[in-house]
């Protein structure tokens, strides 16, 4: 039953997050508008981190079955990638690098500003 309830949190911010992207006209996805209110309410305190971790952990850890559905839409468009491949590939790999260096800094500067917090 924790998990069900936990679930439901992070769904309901989901759900918010796909009204936020629908309603504003600020172009982002539902996805990330879901994961700035659930860091909002995290932030205020809304409820405590381990009202999701178990779940949230359980999602971290299985994040590959995300990326197989588009995996494999690529696999059987290929007709459609080949004359293009190779540019593909240099996008995927710049996106990647790009994607890491921004994670990186992002939760660096997170790590700073609660680092800031708990030595006062």
């Amino acid at each position: 039953m924790d998990v069900l309830r936990q679930l439901t949190v992070i769904l309901v911010f989901c759900l918010f997050g796909e009204g936020m992207a629908r309603l504003l006209p600020v172009k982002l996805p539902a996805s990330v508008w879901g994961i700035v209110l659930l860091f909002i309410a995290l932030l205020i305190k809304l409820f405590k981190p381990h009202t999701i971790e178990k779940t949230a952990d359980f999602l971290l850890s299985n994040m590959g079955l995300f990326f197989l559905p588009p995996a494999i839409a690529i696999i059987e468009q290929f007709d459609l990638l080949h004359p293009v491949v190779f540019q593909f590939f240099i996008v995927a790999i710049l996106a990647t690098v790009l994607t890491f260096l921004a994670t990186y800094t992002v939760v660096y500067l997170v790590r700073l500003l609660f680092r800031g917090r708990h030595s006062s």
